[in-house]
């Protein structure tokens, strides 16, 4: 076993974190706004509520989002920007995302109020792209890594319309008709969201701009969703002689705990000392690495740690994971915690140190379901976190029960046995 390497006495006095300003406009929008001098740039992100959690039909959010960005990379020529428009559609909203230099700020704002405005779209290019995303997903259905990441959006979802997926099914897709793309237009002309904005621009210009510029926004409704509870284990064929392994349990939705779910991913699978690492890789060579994290998604979240292996090393793999998560909560001692506690916080420091990758940070936070405050808690959060909550946590998490997701060849009883095996158990 790789020794572990002697950590420094972390000084938890040293934590600072950006603090994020909230403020909610005359005209119902929420701005998220840091103020940052060291760089003339702005990093804007504008999050429109709406997708799969509203009604609509799977795929037709991304594929309007594509059309919207395929519109104005079209029309560039008619903006006086450094920056590029790019987008991202989730479940519960649509992304766009532009950086550029402070001086340009009568330009970002000119291209977000026509984002708001914009006119009628090419459905022919729409057709297009419908074909283009039915060929890929034909062509990658013999890539396990793709369909273990595939599959995992309805296991997260069980029983509810977000279990589709924003990218659309074959078969949705295959539904999907100019009237599905005008209603989904609707959200931009009549929106709700949030502004996310990170540099060099005070918070009173950003008020000004929005509340004088941009229309009033169409509150929608704060959408419920029931789910179903399916744990179990499920296997999908693919013709490779690897197999991705894909663990998932929900976790306890006790905010005391958040912060310590991401700590116990680190230790046990996602830091090269962590303990799968050590026992599947380092001890007995099954597989070139395995990660862990903390999926976090509309009233959801789970402890997900994935890995691939040879097809005949499956049930020995299975049955390792699930022994180290069975004893997530024994052997803890402060030098896992500090080193944990250290890793994370040098991921926030890295994910937060310019406009661009804070604006990003944020972006995710609240499309996550997060509150902003416990974002402003980071630092006084970590440093506060205890060994005991840590030790608390994993013994909840140990009381959940999982969802296994194999995907390779169906030749052997591998996973099979060890379903039974787990049937038996619960007798």
């Amino acid at each position: 076993m790789i020794p572990k390497p002697k950590i420094p006495k972390w000084d938890s006095r040293n934590l600072s974190f950006p603090l994020v300003s909230k403020y909610q406009c005359k005209n119902g929008w929420q701005i998220l706004h840091k103020y940052d001098s060291r760089f003339p740039t702005i990093s804007l992100r504008l999050l429109l509520n709406g997708g799969c959690l509203y009604g609509e039909k799977s795929g037709v959010s991304s594929l309007t989002d594509s059309l919207v960005n395929h519109y104005f990379h079209k029309n560039w020529k008619n903006y006086t920007l450094s920056g590029d428009l790019q987008y991202n559609t989730q479940e519960t909203n649509s992304v766009f995302s532009l950086d550029a230099l402070s001086s340009e700020w009568k330009s970002i704002g000119t291209i977000f109020q026509d984002i708001l405005n914009i006119p009628r779209i090419d459905y022919k290019y729409g057709q297009h792209l419908c074909t283009i995303r039915k060929q890929s997903i034909l062509h990658n259905l013999h890539n396990p890594q793709f369909l273990a990441r595939w599959c995992s959006q309805e296991l997260f979802y069980q029983g509810s319309i977000l279990s589709a997926g924003v990218s659309g099914s074959l078969q949705s897709l295959a539904s999907i008709d100019i009237q599905d793309i005008d209603n989904s237009l609707e959200r931009y002309r009549s929106p709700s969201g949030t502004l996310v904005v990170v540099g060099d621009i005070e918070l009173s210009k950003v008020i000004s701009w929005v509340e004088n510029e941009l229309p009033q926004t169409n509150p929608c409704p704060n959408p419920t969703m029931q789910f179903k509870h399916s744990y179990d284990v499920f296997f999908l064929h693919c013709p490779s002689s690897q197999t991705v392994i894909k663990w998932m349990q929900s976790l306890s939705n006790k905010t005391e705990f958040s912060l310590a779910n991401e700590i116990i991913a680190l230790s046990i699978g996602d830091m090269f000392t962590s303990r799968l690492n050590q026992k599947l890789r380092v001890q007995e060579g099954l597989t070139y690495g395995i990660s862990a994290s903390i999926w976090e998604g509309f009233s959801r979240s789970f402890f997900i740690c994935q890995t691939m292996v040879e097809q005949v090393q499956q049930l020995k793999a299975l049955n390792l994971i699930k022994h180290t998560l069975k004893e997530a909560h024994l052997n803890w001692t402060e030098q896992e915690l500090q080193m944990a506690k250290q890793n994370l916080w040098q991921h926030l420091l890295d994910t937060s140190s310019t406009p661009y990758d804070l604006a990003d940070l944020i972006e995710n936070w609240i499309s996550s379901d997060q509150p902003i405050e416990a974002f402003n808690r980071l630092s006084s959060d970590l440093s506060s976190l205890s060994l005991g909550t840590v030790i608390s946590a994993a013994e909840q998490l140990n009381l959940t029960k999982e969802m296994v997701l194999i995907v390779g060849k169906d030749k052997d009883s591998a996973w099979r046995e060890y379903r039974l095996n787990k049937i038996q158990a619960t007798k």
